[in-house]
């Protein structure tokens, strides 16, 4: 008769001994909590970013006016702009309201890919937005689709990133995108942070008076070691 080989595991307190209490509370936990203990949000909220991530805040919860405060944020390469602002979109998803059961998404993140179109654009925005693919041939009707769904879900800050691509484009089309963000600001009644590297912030709205005077700037730094907070 065959020998049966039997495997010897060690018991679940032992093979967790080298883990802190913390950690092996997690790892002893059902799979459940163990995946929301490795998707929770890492940001480390390092001196600089405190009073921008304060200011990005506090623009929600305003009075929905049709001139809503807006920002460009600008800040070295590296130094966190996207993870900030993924941050603050995990600080707000989306909830049922109570009584309509209806949707309230107050922060929408879009990323401006390389070489961006006003149609490229408009299409990476309502795909945040949750809207099918839809072939939608007419500027008008996308934009009308997107004020439709702001309003529907309440949204009051719309994050634009990697907003420094536009700079690869001519003027007249690096103008079109960013009136066109100002259109999302007074359309939508949200107010727009358009994130950019430091060099290429403020380039990007010194040939406007309307944009320089709708959009306040915003810098951070990353402070290294021994550096002034």
């Amino acid at each position: 008769m065959r020998r049966m080989r039997t495997r010897v595991v060690s018991p679940p307190s032992k093979a967790l001994d080298h883990l802190s209490r913390e950690t092996r509370s997690v790892a002893e936990s059902d799979a459940a909590v163990r995946i929301a203990h490795i998707r929770r949000d890492r940001f480390i909220e390092h001196a600089g970013v405190r009073p921008v991530k304060r200011r990005l805040l506090g623009l929600l919860g305003r009075p929905r006016t049709v001139r809503p405060q807006c920002v460009l944020l600008a800040s070295e390469s590296g130094s966190g702009k996207t993870a900030l602002l993924r941050h603050l979109q995990r600080l707000y998803p989306d909830r049922a309201e109570r009584g309509s059961g209806r949707i309230v998404r107050s922060i929408i993140y879009s990323e401006v890919e390389p070489a961006p179109t006003l149609r490229g654009v408009q299409s990476g925005l309502l795909t945040e937005l949750g809207a099918p693919p839809l072939d939608i041939r007419q500027l008008h009707a996308r934009n009308d689709l997107i004020k439709r769904y702001l309003s529907e879900f309440g949204s009051e800050l719309v994050l634009f990133d990697e907003v420094q691509h536009l700079q690869a484009l001519s003027r007249h089309e690096r103008i079109l995108l960013l009136d066109w963000m100002k259109w999302i600001s007074t359309a939508g009644k949200a107010s727009v942070v358009v994130s950019a590297a430091m060099a290429d912030g403020r380039r990007l709205i010194e040939h406007d008076a309307q944009l320089l005077t709708r959009f306040t700037e915003r810098r951070f730094h990353v402070f290294g070691p021994g550096s002034p907070s």
